[in-house]
């Protein structure tokens, strides 16, 4: 897979982040810098952008969706009530 730069599934290519790549070198015992030396020397690098972190729900926030899936509440009724909410807070 990764030695040949590309998904199995489906055949794009694949470009790990600097923080993915540490995270293997890590598991493999490895620096940064030896698992890349691993690479065949005709293998082009490239890096992806880090993603930026999305942020965790605390249980709360959970159990109110678990809940309106639960009741069968179609979430662009549920955006329609945020942003009725967020209208509110603004006055």
């Amino acid at each position: 897979m990764l030695e040949k730069n590309r998904h199995p599934q489906n055949g794009k290519p694949i470009t790990p982040t600097l923080e993915t790549c540490k995270k293997a070198a890590s598991a493999m015992g490895l620096s940064v810098n030896d698992l890349l030396g691993k690479l065949d020397p005709d293998t082009p690098i490239e890096m992806a952008e880090p993603q930026p972190e999305t942020p965790k729900l605390d249980g709360v926030y959970l159990s109110f969706a678990k809940q309106a899936q639960d009741e069968g509440i179609d979430p662009d009724d549920i955006m329609r009530v945020l942003e009725v909410l967020k209208g509110a807070r603004k006055k």
